[in-house]
């Protein structure tokens, strides 16, 4: 593999493990406004989590396509 692929591989992984912390504190900080029936920060922090929780997707399908080329 190329000096240019595995970085960029070692990007996305680096994305990817952000993207994930990011996803787990958003759904902690979703359930917080949930239990103190803050509607709106609740769907603030889902929209943060489900947007991490999808580039996370994302980053792992990359790494799959990258391991099979």
């Amino acid at each position: 593999m190329s000096d240019y692929r595995d970085g960029y591989v070692q990007a996305i992984c680096e994305i990817g493990a952000i993207a994930y912390e990011r996803a787990a504190k958003a759904r902690y900080r979703e359930g917080l406004a949930y239990e103190a029936g803050e509607y709106e920060k609740e769907s603030f922090w889902h929209a943060v989590a489900v947007t991490a929780e999808m580039f996370y997707d994302y980053c792992q399908e990359r790494l799959n396509k990258e391991d099979a080329e």
